[in-house]
């Protein structure tokens, strides 16, 4: 795996707060990386994506029933 593929998916492993920068940066070097590569990136991205949504669903529950106390 590539030097670049690894810093993209550690960046989105350790700092999901920063996906819309990440994507950002992957598609931008997408072509110079290798179909695994960017079959991996893509994996972790959803998988962040997923993850990032189902918090805000979360949160977004929590502060409604918060505010119908």
């Amino acid at each position: 795996m590539s030097i670049i593929a690894q810093a993209l998916l550690a960046l989105i492993a350790n700092a999901p707060q920063i996906i819309q920068e990440t994507t950002a940066a992957y598609n931008a070097v997408k072509a110079d990386l290798s179909e695994t590569d960017q079959q991996a990136i893509d994996a972790a991205l959803a998988s962040a994506q997923l993850q990032d949504a189902t918090a805000t669903e979360a949160a977004d529950k929590a502060l409604s029933d918060a505010e119908n106390r």
